[in-house]
């Protein structure tokens, strides 16, 4: 005589195991999914103006930016250069109460609204 398989399962019952595996990796994808997507503390940025290059990074949890500007230099639409920057500034830009702070080379800065005067 022959031994029959130690546990026997019907196809309804395979089928069922299968639908409560695939809800546990759906649900584990919806639980851990957040998680793996946060939002990194600093991203970082490059960019270039007419009057030179810029980069730096913005602080995501407190809205900072601290980029490192040229100036004096010429180029046409940001990407050729006709006249290297003559130098750069460290600006530190942030919102503190609704209100725009700036710090140029460590020293607080102001910016005036040319409409309001």
């Amino acid at each position: 005589m022959r031994a029959g398989p130690a546990i026997e399962l019907s196809r309804g019952q395979i089928l069922g195991l299968w639908v409560i595996g695939i809800l546990f990796v759906i649900g584990g994808g919806f639980y851990f999914g957040p998680v793996a997507l946060t939002v990194p503390q600093k991203v970082a940025f490059i960019g270039k103006s007419n009057q030179g290059t810029f980069s730096g990074h913005y602080k995501t949890r407190t809205g900072e930016v601290d980029a490192t500007v040229s100036y004096g230099g010429y180029s046409v639409a940001g990407m050729v250069d006709i006249r290297r920057p003559q130098g750069t500034f460290h600006l530190v830009g942030r919102v503190v109460n609704g209100k725009r702070e700036f710090e140029i080379d460590r020293k607080k800065t102001e910016m005036i609204n040319p409409t309001a005067q």
